[in-house]
């Protein structure tokens, strides 16, 4: 026979489990996205700079999933993928801008002014790719998101993440984007397309 209190804990447990079949389940990218963080969360009210002043990542994706690669004028393997982030980002934008791509520049004190900005965009071949700049206190926030890298003020680049729009972490790449022993940038894949496509599909859902 139950005990009041065995039927109490049975109650709970078919509690717990109707809750969890009716949370939503967070979109997973696949490779080479880590799996989503569950308390990972990146501010909207974070500031970057661009040529005209200060902006948020609330208006720069604009209700929009993103991603957010870092990156730095120093940094190889980060100059390596910005072309081909250039071209996804043009690929985007021609199929409606479903998904921000974003490429900040962070950790790097070659480039300190508003004006320099786009000049360095551009002379990485990536003018598709809006200039925006971390400042301090978001460089600072991308630390306790990604984590340090070797020097402790700052995380290891180049490193991205995949947000939705209300900033929680749904995947993370640290390290040029690529894909297995191949090592094909993942950014010039049909996989990267296709994640936008089921990801846009997921948010709509």
């Amino acid at each position: 026979a139950f005990t009041q209190g065995s039927l109490a804990l049975a109650a709970a447990c078919a509690a717990a489990s109707q809750a969890n079949a009716q949370a939503p389940q967070r979109f997973r990218a696949g490779a080479p996205w880590s799996a989503p963080r569950a308390n990972a969360q990146l501010s909207l009210d974070m500031v970057f700079r661009t040529e005209e002043g200060e902006t948020t990542l609330r208006d720069v994706i604009a209700g929009r999933p993103a991603v957010i690669n870092l990156w730095a004028t120093w940094c190889g393997p980060c100059r390596m993928e910005k072309p081909a982030l250039n071209r996804l980002a043009r690929q985007e934008a021609a199929r409606g801008d479903r998904v921000a791509i974003l490429s900040v520049l962070a950790y790097d004190d070659a480039v300190t002014e508003p004006a320099e900005l786009a000049a360095a965009y551009r002379r990485f071949n990536a003018p598709a790719l809006t200039p925006l700049r971390a400042t301090p206190e978001t460089e600072r926030a991308f630390v306790r998101y990604f984590g340090a890298g070797a020097q402790s003020h700052r995380t290891s680049l180049p490193a991205t993440t995949l947000i939705d729009a209300e900033g929680h972490d749904l995947g993370r790449i640290q390290g040029a984007a690529v894909l297995g022993s191949s090592q094909r940038l993942y950014w010039t894949d049909p996989l990267a397309e296709q994640m936008f496509d089921r990801l846009v599909a997921a948010q709509g859902s």
